[in-house]
C-alpha cells in the first residue's frame, strides 16, 4: 500500500512538473532530466518570488521571510537572463566567466526594474531578489575541483557548438 502510495505520488508529481516546464518554457537551470529539472527548480527558480509553492515556503521564505508583500509586484522574471546565458554558453569560443558575470548582471538589473522606489516593500523585495540571486549565483558558480556542474553544461555546450559548426 505504501510503495502504491509513493509510486502514484511520484508520478503525480512528474506529470505536473512536465507539464509545467512546457508551459513556461524559460528554465533556468539544467533540464536533461526530471530529476535535474526538479533540482534546477529548488536551486534557480524562474521566477521570484518562486511561483513553486514547496521551493517558496519550505526554502525562500525560511531564509528570506515572508515574501507575500512582494506578491503585490508582478514576478521578476528571471528566465530571460537564463535564456541569453544558455545562448552565451553554447556560443562557440565564448568565455564562460563572461557568460556567467553577465547573467548575473541580467538578474540583478530583472530586480531593480520590478521594485522601484523606497517603500518599505519594495526595499524589502528588491533585497530579497537580491539575495535570492546571490545564492543562485553561487551555486551556479560552485566548483570545488571535482564538481562543477556549470563546468560541465559550459563544456557540453561547446561540444554542441563545435559539432554544430563541424555540420555546416
Amino acid at each position: 500500500m505504501k510503495k502504491t502510495l509513493v509510486t502514484s505520488l511520484f508520478l503525480i508529481i512528474a506529470s505536473a512538473a512536465q507539464a509545467e516546464f512546457s508551459i513556461k518554457a524559460l528554465h533556468c537551470g539544467p533540464r536533461g532530466s526530471f530529476f535535474t529539472a526538479l533540482l534546477s527548480d529548488l536551486a534557480i527558480p524562474d521566477f521570484f518570488p518562486p511561483e513553486q509553492f514547496l521551493v517558496r515556503t519550505l526554502i525562500a521564505e525560511p531564509i528570506l521571510g515572508d515574501l507575500s508583500v512582494c506578491d503585490e509586484y508582478q514576478a521578476v522574471n528571471l528566465g530571460e537572463s537564463c535564456q541569453e546565458h544558455d545562448t552565451c554558453y553554447m556560443t562557440l569560443g565564448a568565455n564562460k566567466d563572461s557568460c556567467d558575470e553577465t547573467l548575473l548582471s541580467g538578474w540583478k538589473q530583472s530586480c531593480r526594474e520590478r521594485y522601484v522606489g523606497s517603500s518599505a516593500n519594495s526595499l524589502f523585495c528588491l533585497d530579497a531578489c537580491e539575495q535570492t540571486i546571490e545564492l543562485m549565483y553561487g551555486g551556479l558558480r560552485y566548483d570545488d575541483g571535482s564538481f562543477c556542474p556549470s563546468c560541465t553544461a559550459f563544456e557540453n555546450s561547446q561540444a554542441s557548438a563545435r559539432r554544430r559548426i563541424s555540420l555546416d
